[in-house]
């Protein structure tokens, strides 16, 4: 039954499930599926993440036969789980992807079923908002990236005019940034070129409104061929000028980071905590790595380049240029995550990872 002030919708009985929308309905299922991990502890080299009701399981292999044996193997392990428990798996939300490097070419499929029914073969996957693809490269989701960047750039362009400095920078900050620091951590494994073309984005929102006359060479009609020569003398002025402006001094000015400088604050931030507290999944990775001296680390090595982008990997090299002072864990959190801000704004003109 629904609510709503003093309507009562009609009574439906719930034979399997919870109610869509129910404010505990989320937590019930949590619990309902507890333990599912009780079906992978059993299987051997199959790994497995799940939020909410999206899971992911994968395995390695040296040949396809080998991964479709293990991976049939636990949908058959997961096919009894459901049947005892009740569930049902949407095998049309259920895909598989071959992941590999950029320079390997599969040629056959890989095939695997679910009771009976054949999962489709993927090379791009959304997943929690993130578009996967089959070797890593983040190319489809940077591109869905830079569209909602537009669209959102778009929509600040129309109110600038009518807000002040601070209230400015909050717009930047809550309604263009949140974009581009979803899922941060893949910003380190995409090319340079990527993060460059999102900054200059952002980079004409802030000109534009620190200088509104250059909103004219932003304009399609001024790049035609067909305007004055003075309106063409006038553009090309602008545009010198405008490559003439101090970026690192606007940026400062707004009090804003650009996005290569978000992504390597939020990075050390978070493997200062796994350092420090020992946290996250991944913590074996890192308690592993073996200390130069009381702070340094042995950067990860592997045969493969493809490793590289690997967050550790990424991490490792990111702490290691810090200074001294930082590389200690006597700071708080909060503490550390400020002096990363101020080193990395002192470092603004530089890039210190090699």
């Amino acid at each position: 039954m629904i609510q709503i002030d003093k309507f009562f919708s009609k009574c439906y009985s719930v034979s399997r499930g919870v109610p869509q929308g129910s404010v505990i309905g989320p937590l019930l299922f949590i619990l309902y599926i507890n333990d599912i991990s009780s079906v992978f502890d059993l299987l051997v080299n199959v790994s497995y993440c799940l939020f909410a009701d999206d899971l992911v399981f994968f395995t390695n292999g040296n040949n396809l036969i080998e991964i479709e044996s293990c991976l049939n193997v636990t949908l058959d392990k997961l096919n009894s789980y459901f049947v005892d428990q009740n569930l049902i798996l949407s095998i049309k939300k259920t895909k598989c992807m071959l992941i590999h490097k950029t320079q390997t070419k599969v040629k056959d499929s890989i095939n695997i079923s679910f009771n009976c029914e054949k999962i489709e073969q993927v090379f791009v996957f959304r997943y929690l908002g993130v578009y996967i693809d089959s070797n890593f490269s983040f190319k489809n989701h940077a591109e869905l990236v830079e569209k909602n960047l537009i669209r959102a750039i778009n929509f600040v362009h129309r109110y600038k005019r009518f807000i002040p400095k601070h209230v400015f920078s909050l717009f930047v900050i809550s309604y263009i940034y949140s974009i581009v620091d979803y899922c941060i951590s893949i910003w380190g494994v995409v090319p340079p070129s990527v993060l460059n073309n999102l900054q200059n984005r952002i980079n004409n929102l802030i000109i534009t409104y620190k200088y509104p006359k250059f909103n004219l060479i932003y304009r399609k009609s001024i790049w035609s061929s067909t305007i004055s020569d003075a309106q063409r003398e006038k553009r090309d002025r602008l545009y010198r000028e405008k490559k003439k402006i101090n970026m690192n001094s606007l940026l400062s000015f707004y009090s804003l980071k650009t996005v290569e400088e978000r992504y390597k604050c939020f990075t050390l931030l978070r493997f200062f905590k796994i350092l420090k507290f020992n946290s996250g999944n991944l913590r074996n990775f890192v308690t592993s790595s073996r200390l130069v001296d009381s702070s340094r680390l042995i950067v990860p090595d592997h045969s493969l380049k493809f490793f590289q982008k690997n967050f550790f990997y990424r991490a490792v090299k990111l702490w290691n240029s810090l200074p001294f002072n930082l590389r200690c864990f006597k700071y708080s959190a909060d503490n550390f995550r400020l002096l990363i801000y101020d080193y990395v704004l002192k470092l603004r003109s530089l890039d210190f990872l090699d």
